[in-house]
Order: structure tokens, then sequence, then C-alpha cells
């Protein structure tokens, strides 16, 4: 009895192992030949799909690099910005910048091009002047404290990628890659 345990203890363990190798790594099949046979090699790769590591930077950001902190200040302004007609065009960019907050990992900003320009420049222009500098200036601030650690590096790029987009937020579009 107790040498079925442990045969049904290390099967159970190698097909955990295939099932996470198959849904950590990628896999490639090779076919060779041998003996006039067709044996099916299958080979993975060892690397740790992109996904799973946005998702976990994602959470470290959370929690570690203050994006709590930011989405709920980004949401809380937003909404407040959204109380008067004319701060609705400021609040919704409010809250783009907060969507980027909660999960900065995996996500670009592009311009988009011919847009309303002259709209885009004087709402930009109104943006610095009525705050958006000095959220320039903190995540600045925060980029430079986070980068200071080797471990810190990737929120600090995450950092300037939000000063970036807070710099002048009308025109440009959040998007997946």
């Amino acid at each position: 009895m107790h040498g079925r345990n442990a045969r049904e203890c290390v099967w159970l363990a190698g097909k955990c192992n295939r099932l996470l190798r198959r849904f950590f790594f990628k896999q490639r099949s090779v076919f060779t030949v041998h003996h006039g046979k067709y044996n099916e090699i299958i080979i993975f790769d060892r690397s740790i799909p992109v996904v799973l590591i946005r998702f976990i930077a994602n959470i470290l950001w959370f929690f570690l690099g203050g994006g709590v902190f930011i989405a709920l200040g980004y949401l809380l302004g937003g909404l407040a910005l959204c109380l008067t007609i004319i701060g609705i065009p400021l609040g919704i960019q409010t809250l783009k910048l907060a969507r980027v907050g909660v999960a900065p990992f995996g996500l670009d900003i592009v311009e988009i091009p011919g847009r309303n320009g002259s709209i885009n420049f004087i709402l930009n222009i109104i943006w610095l002047i009525f705050g958006g500098i000095w959220i320039v200036i903190t995540h600045i601030v925060f980029g430079i404290s986070t980068a200071i650690t080797i471990i810190g590096i990737p929120f600090a790029i995450q950092h300037l990628k939000l000063a970036e987009l807070s710099l002048t937020p009308f025109g440009k579009r959040i998007v997946s890659p």
C-alpha cells in the first residue's frame, strides 16, 4: 500500500508539472525520424509569458509603487472636476490618468493624429495652468525617488510615463499592445 501511494504522488507531481509547464511556458513540438518512426520531442521555452509578468508588476505597482494612492487621487479629482460643466473635459482626462494609475504596466500612450489640434492645444494649456504642472512635478519626484533602488526602476519608468501623460493629456490615447 505504501508503494502505491508513493507512485500516485510521483504521478500527480508529474501531472502538475506538465500542467504548469503548459500554462507558463511556450510549447514547441519538434518531430524527428528515427529508424523510420516519427518521434515527437516537446520543447518548452523557459520564458514566462509577458502577460503574467505584467500582471505581477501591476499588482506590485498597486500596493508598493503608490498606485492605490495615485488612482484614488485621480479618481476623486476627476469626479470633483466633472461636477461642473466647464470641468468635464478636464475631469475626463483625470479619469484617464486614474486608469493608467491603477495598472500602468502593459499600457502605451499614443497621440491621436489630426484630431482637433488647436482645441487640444488650448485645453492642454488650461490643464497645465490649473494643476497639470504640479502633477508632472509630483510624478517626476516620485520617479526619481523610486529609481534610487534597482527594484524601483520599473516603477520610476511608469511614473515618467504618467508624467508625460499628465503634461499634455488632451489628444492622447491609452492603448494595450
